[in-house]
């Protein structure tokens, strides 16, 4: 358990490192993209835990689903969408 600890802190400062640095040459913000890499790196880590064990793979399936094409739809244009959607009701 020690060695998957590691690697897993590992990984995220080695990857966290890479894509920094591309960041930076981009001429992007640096502040803007740190806390956005590590949510997006501990929602990683949380959805690859859960897709590992059977029960929650195979009764939740369609809820992550459901959630990955929420993200997908409203991806750069979520204050649209909610607009929309509250215009609506």
């Amino acid at each position: 358990m020690k060695c998957f600890w590691a690697a897993l802190v590992r990984t995220f400062l080695v990857l966290g490192i890479l894509f920094t640095v591309g960041v930076k040459l981009r001429g992007e913000s640096v502040n803007q993209y740190v806390p956005a890499y590590i949510g997006l790196f501990i929602l990683s880590v949380f959805v690859r835990s859960i897709s590992a064990q059977f029960t929650l793979n195979r009764y939740l399936e369609w809820a992550f689903y459901q959630v990955s094409a929420f993200e997908q739809e409203t991806s750069g244009n979520l204050e649209k969408y909610l607009k929309i959607k509250h215009r609506d009701f």
